[in-house]
């Protein structure tokens, strides 16, 4: 201050302002200097970081599949980047798989890759660090490093003009320190209320007035264009975690949810299922895992289509879910496979009741896309701790108990039990034996006669199978044709079967008999694709007329009335080929079907002869049954006749032919050929017919005659 005493006190008030100007415009001058250094350093290190990002990203495959070519093409897009001066790929083990130099021939030592991948600053450089991953495993590292060197020339330039520009301020800003006070001070008052609100609110949104273009306006302005970097980030961050949320939500229903249905997929359900059982051993409170199946739902969607088919499963999701006790759980684990878990049980009844009304609940007939359609199901239940603790065992228990629900006929349930086991080790030894016994010749044909009920004739026979093995006997069709559909195995075995039963029907034709032989063609069967070609052609290797084979199709396989299905009748029927309904009464028995394809004939199942003539039920449906072929012109076989009594009823009411122990039991072709040649092959009933005949029976015959020659 001693310099100062001499001077007056205006020229000391101008010093004093002069001196306080320069100085002040010497801090303001740094400080812009100071933040214009760090805010290009930030904007760089924030470009390098998002540039080593995005390299990073793309370095996946180099780096996975050691591509060092693919490397360098990903590191060269950084020519379009000068202040980047080296890039590498570095492997996890710390080796160079590829790298990048602006500068050939610039001696350059990068620096250790720090443990933490931290960023390294120093006064020439910047260098970035970035972890290389791909599906949660690190595959490298890429590091970029920057040259500061144009950074700082460009602020030794933006020195340079501040001290130029202050030098200049300062010869004019004596005279007007008082008047520039209020537009110098303000907008660092305005810099300093937005930086508060920064730091209180968290707002970016909020800008700085920018009332000049001097350095102050530019500082304002360059603050600006920070906050609006900063509120494009904070709003990309955002809308990447809000697509990153939505796509964890869609990973969390794609990994626990079934995409048709709703319901909770196999994963869920075992979760669930862990959970349960350890509940119920902790708790004591016993839980049932049970599997339920649908029952020929793959006719459902080979014949209406995938879009009918998922509609039938989400009603069936529907219904189940509607008849579930709050807190059991219901998934679908496969294609027409449900698993549901019913805890607290108590015992084997409570269980069985839920089950038995998810069963009962799926035959009501849905309507999905203008289509009726009628759906069962067969479904199994064990029980944790009874049957089983171990949750591989308590499936596999369930699992069983469902597969003897479908043998015994689906359309019901099965609560499992140790017998059931060696039920299913006896069903897998007859399949595995079952595919050897067409190469052992183990399968034959026994045929049991039908007869016509007005002449006491032998007009026809019926093929059926008999297998006999050396380890379990003789087994019946029932022991092993369920298995053998299943399987497959009885596409096989009914061309086998088929071919067998026209070379002796034509062997009877060659010998003077011309009878009708009835072979049985299953479900499986009928759905191949070559069925009618196949059968003309065992007809035309056998030389038997078509007219001396009827096939014998279920109600299940003409169901659809698809136009595959007529059109396979129909070929067979233009061929000469009869065509019979079996079981008529125990399956759909609609008359829909029925006049759509060119049915010969109609077999009463053996269930209804059975109650003949006591049984009121019985008899009106075999009355219906017969009127109704008889008004669409069909020929009657009533099966499993064993008395008169039922013989004399069947004639009464119209039905046409007839078969059953009465007339005699099935036998190979040697008995039936001597049984044609018999004379009088039912003389042990002509007793009773000649007692009826007396008693005027034979005068309420449609036909006016009563089993007789």
């Amino acid at each position: 201050m001693r310099p100062l005493r001499n001077l007056t006190l205006r020229s000391k008030l101008i010093a004093i302002n002069g001196v306080t100007i320069g100085i002040v415009m010497l801090m303001l001058g740094g400080g812009l200097a100071a933040a214009e250094y760090y805010l290009s350093r930030e904007a760089m290190l924030s470009d390098l970081q998002v540039q080593a990002r995005v390299l990073a990203e793309n370095s996946n495959a180099a780096l996975a599949f050691g591509d060092d070519q693919a490397g360098k093409e990903i590191l060269s897009a950084l020519r379009v980047a000068p202040h980047v001066r080296y890039a590498a790929l570095v492997t996890s083990d710390n080796k160079i798989l590829a790298s990048y130099r602006r500068d050939p021939g610039e001696a350059f030592s990068p620096p250790s890759i720090p443990v933490n991948r931290v960023h390294l600053l120093s006064a020439g450089g910047i260098d970035v660090f970035e972890d290389v991953i791909a599906s949660g495993r690190r595959l490298g590292v890429l590091h970029l490093s920057a040259d500061l060197s144009l950074l700082n020339e460009r602020l030794a330039g933006y020195l340079v003009a501040l001290l130029l520009i202050a030098a200049l301020a300062l010869t004019v800003a004596i005279g007007m320190v008082r008047r520039l006070q209020a537009s110098i001070t303000g907008p660092l008052v305005n810099l300093a209320r937005v930086t508060r609100e920064l730091s209180k609110d968290k707002d970016f949104s909020v800008r700085v007035p920018v009332a000049s273009k001097d350095e102050i306006g530019e500082l304002a302005a360059g603050f600006n264009d920070m906050l609006a970097q900063i509120q494009s980030r904070e709003s990309d961050l955002a809308r990447e975690l809000q697509e990153r949320r939505r796509a964890e939500e869609r990973l969390h229903l794609l990994a626990h949810y079934d995409t048709v249905t709703r319901l909770t997929n196999r994963h869920y359900f075992n979760e669930r299922l862990r959970l349960a059982v350890e509940r119920a051993a902790r708790f004591d409170e016993p839980m049932a895992a049970v599997f339920l199946d649908l029952d020929n739902f793959k006719i459902v969607n080979d014949t209406l289509g995938h879009p009918v088919g998922d509609g039938v499963l989400q009603e069936v999701a529907k219904r189940l879910t509607g008849v579930l006790r709050t807190g059991d759980t219901v998934s679908r684990i496969g294609g027409d496979e449900f698993a549901l878990i019913l805890e607290n049980v108590k015992h084997a009844a409570s269980a069985a009741a839920v089950v038995r009304k998810c069963v009962q609940v799926l035959t009501e007939p849905m309507n999905i896309q203008g289509h009726e359609l009628f759906v069962s199901a067969s479904a199994g239940f064990s029980l944790c701790p009874n049957d089983a603790t171990d949750i591989q065992q308590l499936l596999q228990n369930a699992d069983t108990a469902m597969y003897h629900a479908k043998a015994r006929g689906k359309n019901t349930f099965q609560a499992y039990s140790a017998e059931l086991k060696g039920e299913v080790v006896r069903r897998h030894t007859i399949e595995t034996t079952l595919r050897r016994a067409l190469e052992r010749n183990e399968l034959s044909l026994v045929f049991q006669p039908q007869v016509d009920l007005s002449t006491r004739t032998i007009v026809g026979a019926e093929a059926l199978l008999r297998w006999e093995n050396p380890e379990m006997g003789t087994l019946m069709p029932i022991d092993f044709i369920p298995i053998a559909e299943e399987s497959g195995l009885i596409v096989l075995i009914g061309h086998w079967a088929l071919r067998r039963a026209c070379a002796q029907a034509k062997a009877w034709s060659m010998a003077g008999y011309r009878i009708r032989v009835a072979v049985n063609l299953s479900p499986r069967q009928f759905r191949t694709d070559d069925l009618v070609e196949r059968t003309l052609s065992i007809l035309a290797d056998s030389g038997l007329e078509p007219d001396l084979l009827e096939l014998e199709l279920t109600e299940g396989a003409l169901m659809d009335a698809s136009e595959d299905t007529l059109s396979k009748v129909r070929k067979l029927r233009e061929a000469g080929v009869h065509l019979a309904i079996d079981d008529f009464g125990t399956g759909y028995s609609s008359l829909s079907y029925l006049k759509h394809l060119p049915i010969t004939a109609i077999k009463i199942d053996q269930a209804f002869v059975r109650g003949l003539p006591e049984k009121t039920q019985e008899s009106a449906i075999v009355r219906a049954i017969i009127a109704m072929a008889r008004s669409m012109g069909l020929t009657v076989t009533a099966e499993g006749v064993e008395n008169q009594e039922q013989t004399r009823f069947l004639v009464r009411y119209g039905c046409t032919l007839a078969q059953g122990h009465l007339f005699g039991r099935p036998s190979d072709g040697t008995i039936f050929t001597a049984l044609l040649e018999s004379p009088d092959p039912f003389a042990f009933l002509r007793p009773i017919i000649e007692r009826d005949r007396l008693r005027g029976l034979t005068d309420t015959t449609p036909s006016g005659s009563y089993f007789v020659p």
